[in-house]
């Protein structure tokens, strides 16, 4: 028993002292960052269209904050999305971060606001200079459980502006499915 609890043990300490090996902890993965992206998809069968606008800071070396904002036409009515949280970046290798975060949600149609909380966490990889793709998994709780899955890919244009694309799942009461295009520019 002494030995597996001393093999658990060095194997652990062993993997924290290869995270915080000198180039690990600099992915190279973009957290300072605008973006406007156009949104399209459908909320069960109904169509959707709209914009949603988001930005993220790299507060220190490995917490991040996030804001973002997203408005949809459904069905004549206008819904939107306001949220604000954090995150904690891990390097996974030297162009691998894995992620979770949480944060403060509202959702409003005009006539009624909704609050509630989202937590999730994912993996970002850049794959080359100008390529980077990320996938996350978040639960959201707005008067009831939304799991959200999502997918998103990143082209950086120039050394400041990136183009992006995304793709959204969600099931709660209503199934939504978005995808987005859009531009960036990273700071």
């Amino acid at each position: 028993m002494k030995k597996i609890f001393l093999m658990s043990a060095f194997a652990l300490l062993s993997g924290f002292a290869f995270a915080n090996e000198p180039g690990k902890t600099d992915t190279g993965i973009d957290y300072n960052a605008v973006e406007l992206n156009y949104d399209g998809g459908t909320v069960d069968s109904t169509s959707l269209t709209g914009y949603s606008l988001a930005a993220s800071y790299l507060l220190t070396e490995n917490i991040f904050g996030t804001l973002s904002y997203r408005s949809f036409d459904v069905s004549s009515t206008t819904v939107t999305f306001t949220s604000f949280g954090g995150g904690y970046r891990v390097p996974l290798s030297s162009n691998t971060d894995g992620f979770g975060t949480a944060g403060y949600i509202s959702s409003g149609d005009g006539s009624t606001t909704t609050t509630g909380y989202y937590i999730g966490g994912g993996v970002t990889a850049k794959l080359s200079d100008q390529i980077q793709l990320g996938g996350a998994y978040n639960y959201l709780y707005l008067d009831q459980s939304v799991n959200q899955f999502t997918l998103n890919a990143k082209y950086l244009i120039t050394n400041t502006i990136f183009a992006n694309a995304g793709y959204r799942y969600q099931t709660g009461d209503n199934t939504i499915t978005t995808y987005s295009i859009g531009l960036g520019f990273k700071f």
